[in-house]
């Protein structure tokens, strides 16, 4: 029974310090990148968008407790959409930081989730994480990004640290490590990380892992000398080719992807405008779609070249307020476009009546409460607006 004990005893201790790789294992990153994927979160208004976010953190974080990604995207989303909510996160993994003091892990999620609020407690907890697993690479991530600019800067931490990070997860594609590669006094690195991602990429399949394809394109051209930009594009090309024939049927993201290497291809404008016809064929509601209907539109109808013409801005403006109604019905998901068709509205003063400019503010207020996030300051404009022209508000009114 003792020997039972014993053994119970080791892996329960083993598996508390079991550190993620890292990259999310498949079922975090599936759950991660199409679950809470942009294109199924702008078809929510924003209280479903937090609902379905929290649902599916907290159920990864239950399911796979030793996952580092969900914590960090939990902690994100409260800090950047629920401020509310930070406060308990930071009581939560303080506590079970004080709980684990030996567990890295546990440690540099309470780090995370205090920083820029109890900062010098959050870098002490992130160097003690650091210490006690060499070996786990976020808690080198998290000081490279603390040392890299403001109050706490330190040129020398931040290198030890970043290049720590790059040491343990040579392919990484994570946004924030890379975003801190050009403050590096290391010309090299950068290209070493192009080049073991693009190694990493040579066998994926995955579609949603295979965006990582934007990201690299990106890096290598940043990391290679104008002089050899040529055979960049050529690369590129072959890149394209490749990424074609493992999905012969794209959806919206797949098809943002080919676009974007297709423009940096150099290919010509015949052959773009022809890739772009067949996302506006077989993509016709998708945000690539409104962004190209949209360039296309802005070539065939020009700005007025006055910007004194006040006439003809507001014939401008007439026809592009009748576009954008259209790309309204045709685009659901480009949730912005009455936010732009009101500042059209209200552009010239006295191009409006009051009765429809009352009635288009009183809209976009209504559209903002339920499909964007919660800010005040975009309240304030609209009444601003409001207040400037001496228009009166039935839904002032009524709550006054």
């Amino acid at each position: 029974m003792r020997v039972l004990l014993l053994l119970c005893a080791v892996l329960t201790t083993a598996l508390s310090q079991e550190f993620p790789g890292c990259e999310p294992r498949p079922e975090v990153y599936w759950a991660l990148n199409v679950d809470m994927s942009g294109s199924k979160l702008a078809k929510l208004k924003w209280a479903e968008q937090q609902a379905l976010q929290q649902q599916i953190l907290n159920g990864l974080i239950a399911r796979y407790p030793r996952q580092i990604t969900p914590y960090l995207e939990l902690i994100r989303i409260a800090r950047e959409n629920q401020p509310e909510r930070i406060p308990a996160l930071q009581a939560r993994y303080r506590e079970q930081a004080l709980a684990r003091p030996d567990d890295a892990f546990a440690l540099v999620i309470a780090a995370e989730a205090l920083l820029d609020t109890t900062t010098p407690e959050s870098i002490r907890l992130g160097e003690a994480a650091r210490a006690k697993a060499p070996q786990f690479f976020y808690p080198a991530l998290f000081l490279a990004k603390v040392y890299s600019e403001g109050l706490r800067a330190d040129k020398e931490k931040f290198a030890q640290n970043l290049r720590a990070y790059f040491a343990m997860c040579p392919a990484s594609s994570d946004p924030s490590a890379l975003r801190l590669l050009p403050k590096l006094a290391d010309a090299a690195l950068p290209a070493k990380v192009a080049a073991a991602i693009r190694t990493r990429m040579a066998s994926e399949t995955d579609s949603n892992r295979l965006m990582t394809y934007a990201t690299l394109w990106a890096l290598e051209f940043r990391s290679t000398p104008p002089s050899r930009h040529d055979s960049l594009r050529k690369q590129v090309s072959e890149d394209l080719k490749h990424l074609e024939s493992l999905n012969a049927h794209p959806d919206e993201g797949y098809f943002q992807l080919l676009l974007s290497g297709y423009k940096q291809s150099g290919i010509s404008q015949e052959a773009l405008t022809a890739f772009e016809d067949r996302i506006l064929r077989d993509a016709p509601h998708s945000v690539p779609t409104y962004s190209i209907s949209r360039e296309r539109w802005s070539k065939a109808n020009k700005e007025p070249e006055s910007q004194t013409d006040l006439p003809a801005w507001q014939a401008y403006d007439a026809k592009l307020i009748g576009q954008l109604r259209e790309w309204e019905r045709q685009f659901p998901v480009a949730t912005w476009l009455p936010g732009v068709r009101l500042d059209l509205m209200l552009r010239q003063d006295g191009a409006r009546s009051e009765k429809e400019g009352v009635e288009a503010i009183e809209a976009q207020v209504a559209h903002d409460r339920e499909w964007q996030q919660p800010d005040p300051g975009v309240f304030l404009d609209h009444a601003s607006s409001l207040v400037d022209r001496k228009w009166r508000s039935t839904c002032a009114e009524a709550s006054g």
